[in-house]
């Protein structure tokens, strides 16, 4: 639909003039679905007739019942106070951009001027919305991700129920970006979404912000995934993921990311929340604060919370938290990096494992084949009877004490009350059981300062595998 209704008259009643009292506003009676307005726009600045100007439900019509709207997009239409384009509907753009409808900020078309309608944006040729004859590519197939360059193209095609977006090289800082899902820098992400980054030259997009989950579906088919991104917390935002209280979702997916300068915690859930299973894998986190526990459970369900082959150095609190009131299936760290972390002077500084869910066993939470080096704390006296970094914190080591194979260590303190194995009751043989080993030489043949750690030969297949 392009510039129509825009007479002076009294008799415009606009795209929808529907009264009959044979149909009602369900979603079978009668729909408006898929299309494309554009160009709506009065034909005179200061119409005669109190109906001289284009809209989607006429007045007398909206008083009857509103028609259901799914998927609509629109495009340069009039908005000015009396003479909007939304006119009288109930809850104006609100209700014409039910089921994922959206408002484009720029043209779909070659020329529409000309006549010519062929579609040139993107999102509308994936969405098949409008006339189809006008569709170079017929629309996508429903796996293939949708590619954006910005994070106006990026918030749009959320906006538009894209569930699986590949995301050019470039910045995208949700902290500057306008949007209703945005709230000082934190998108609010309600169904499943996976974003994927396109490297260049080995670097990742930017994503400057944080992700807030609230899926509620019946079902954990809620997904949520982010790979192949560069995360940044700009050191002002605090948690990276805040999962909401009341939400269902099925499996969180952290793969292949660089994360860093959060002031908070990686993972937060402080609710009744259910989630499937916390994946986090390739990961490579530096400089995040110590003002909350990197993965930090307080209460609710998670299947799972599985830590692989991913390297974390310099900050953290406490690294892993599950508390009594968790009820989680089992917990595997296994293959990764751990650096100068938990140095913290905090009394709550509960170092690397700081499980306590009541529905885990030792048999059920395994540390294998991990790296822990240069775990020193960060004053010589600590004020905080904690403050100091720690394998096992002392609450959860009264509870249950993790299994633990094959793990290496080297540099870390060990000085009465300051002891990195701290209240382990075989304390060095727990740590080091079944092939373990404090180790008296590095087993790096990187500078770890500089974020470089490769191993030495002699250590191949220990800690986070890519080095």
């Amino acid at each position: 639909f392009y510039n129509l209704c825009a007479a002076d008259s009294k008799d415009n009643n606009g795209i929808m003039h529907v009264r009959s009292t044979t149909l009602s506003a369900d979603s079978s009676a009668c729909r408006v679905e898929s299309n494309l307005f554009a160009s709506m726009h009065r034909a005179e600045a200061a119409p005669t007739q109190t109906n001289g100007f284009p809209k989607l439900v006429s007045t007398s019509s909206q008083k009857i019942f509103e028609p259901y709207f799914s998927h609509n997009y629109y495009y340069d239409i009039e908005t000015d106070a009396g003479y909007s384009w939304w006119n009288t509907l109930k809850s104006g753009q609100t209700t014409g951009c039910q089921g994922y409808g959206v408002v484009l900020t720029a043209t779909p078309f070659s020329d529409a001027a000309s006549g010519d309608f062929t579609l040139i944006d993107p999102l509308v040729m994936s969405e098949n919305v409008g006339d189809p004859r006008w569709n170079p590519s017929k629309g996508s197939r429903p796996g293939d991700a949708f590619a954006v360059s910005s994070v106006e193209d990026m918030l749009q095609a959320i906006a538009a129920g894209k569930t699986n977006l590949s995301l050019a090289y470039g910045t995208y800082d949700l902290t500057t970006a306008t949007s209703e899902s945005i709230t000082a820098g934190v998108l609010t992400v309600g169904s499943s979404l996976t974003l994927t980054g396109k490297a260049k030259s080995g670097k990742y997009p930017e994503i400057i912000g944080s992700f807030k989950l609230t899926a509620t579906s019946a079902t954990t088919s809620d997904i949520f995934t982010l790979s192949n991104l560069y995360l940044n917390g700009n050191k002002t935002l605090g948690n990276m993921i805040d999962i909401d209280p009341a939400a269902t979702i099925g499996n969180i997916t952290l793969k292949n990311c660089e994360v860093t300068s959060y002031l908070n915690r990686l993972v937060s859930q402080s609710g009744t929340s259910t989630v499937g299973n916390l994946d986090i894998s390739g990961l490579l986190v530096k400089e995040m604060g110590t003002s909350g526990d990197f993965i930090d459970f307080r209460k609710g369900n998670v299947v799972m919370v599985k830590v692989t082959n991913s390297t974390f150095y310099n900050g953290i609190r406490t690294f892993l938290r599950l508390d009594a009131a968790v009820n989680c299936g089992s917990v595997l760290v296994k293959n990764n990096t751990f650096y100068n972390l938990c140095a913290a002077d905090s009394k709550d500084n509960n170092g690397i494992m700081h499980v306590r869910s009541g529905s885990l066993t030792a048999a059920t939470v395994k540390v294998e084949k991990n790296i822990f080096a240069a775990m020193h704390r960060a004053e010589a006296t600590p004020t905080q009877a904690n403050g100091f970094p720690k394998l096992v914190s002392t609450s959860s080591q009264k509870i249950f004490e993790p299994t633990f194979i094959g793990n290496i260590y080297f540099d870390f303190d060990t000085e009465a009350n300051y002891s990195w194995w701290n209240t382990l009751s075989g304390g060095e043989a727990t740590g080091t059981a079944d092939g373990g080993q404090v180790l008296t030489e590095t087993p790096f043949s990187g500078d770890p300062t500089t974020g470089k750690f490769t191993v030495k030969a002699a250590y191949k297949g220990y800690g986070d595998l890519r080095w």
